[in-house]
């Protein structure tokens, strides 16, 4: 059965805790927090896409952090995320996304999710959750 990971991307509200805890508590998300109740009800892989880290599952314990992807690293960052994609053997990424109206940076985390799995040879796909932060 081919592996689909339920993504969407990380958020800068996060628990300010000062030693690393799992990403599904790091990020203050109602957004991720969907996302990944859906992947659950549909017996699905779920990861968080970040800026820094890449693609992150649940339950990796991550230090806070603070950073912002920028456009400029989009093509240093989805070469990254490419490998990742390779490793943990993805074969598809639904892409969960938020009002891009509200949060412009959206755009910048979608094009390098995009392009990561371009260059991973994969399927991607965009999809709205009507759930932002």
């Amino acid at each position: 059965m081919p592996l689909t990971v339920f993504c969407t991307y990380c958020s800068a509200r996060k628990n300010p805790a000062k030693s690393p805890i799992r990403a599904i508590e790091r990020y203050i998300s109602k957004r991720i927090n969907s996302v990944a109740e859906k992947a659950k009800s549909e017996h699905s892989k779920f990861m968080i896409f970040s800026g820094k880290y890449g693609l992150i599952g649940p339950d990796q314990t991550i230090p806070d952090y603070n950073h912002l992807l920028m456009p400029k690293e989009i093509e240093t960052h989805s070469s990254f995320v490419a490998k990742q994609i390779k490793e943990k053997k993805i074969e598809k990424i639904l892409f969960y996304v938020g009002d891009t109206v509200a949060d412009k940076n959206i755009k910048t985390y979608a094009e390098c999710a995009s392009r990561a799995c371009e260059k991973a040879h994969i399927d991607f796909e965009i999809r709205r959750t009507p759930v932002n932060e």
